[in-house]
């Protein structure tokens, strides 16, 4: 059973493990975007030096990978846009990041605690579909961590 807290909890043990810092609702801008994207988590490492030429937060560190944690009842709307917005916020960066929505199944936070699909894989896979067409993001089965092996 995949929830935001065993999610959550799961992605910032790894990245402690990794060694590398783990910030919730970190905000990745970009010069050539007019917004900003307010990560659920993100992996980053300092930068060796400062970089004023880079935006916001990023002239100091540099991202890893980047987390969006979402239902698996997720709009497919949803998963294109955090694509559209990855992709824009990639521009003017020297490094590739590993950019991941993971989906949780049951939820104890929602209004109704009893939220649970219990068999949620294909509405799994049609997210992941989705995600493929788009090229930008990887969506991630978030009832088990394997592929956390290829990030």
């Amino acid at each position: 059973m995949g929830t935001i807290e065993t999610i959550g909890s799961k992605l910032i043990q790894e990245g402690i493990r990794r060694g590398y810092s783990v910030v919730p609702e970190f905000t990745i801008s970009s010069e050539e975007v007019q917004y900003v994207k307010k990560v659920d988590l993100a992996w980053i490492t300092p930068l060796e030096r400062e970089d004023m030429t880079r935006p916001g937060s990023l002239a100091i560190w540099r991202l890893i990978a980047v987390f969006e944690i979402e239902g698996c009842d997720v709009a497919k709307k949803r998963i294109r846009q955090h694509s559209e917005q990855f992709q824009d916020l990639q521009v003017g960066l020297v490094e590739n990041f590993s950019k991941n929505i993971v989906l949780y199944n049951k939820a104890y936070h929602r209004k109704d605690r009893n939220w649970e699909k219990p068999n949620p894989g294909t509405m799994i896979q049609n997210r992941i579909d989705v995600a493929s067409e788009a090229g930008v993001v990887l969506v991630r089965d978030g009832r088990s961590f394997e592929w956390l092996n290829e990030i």
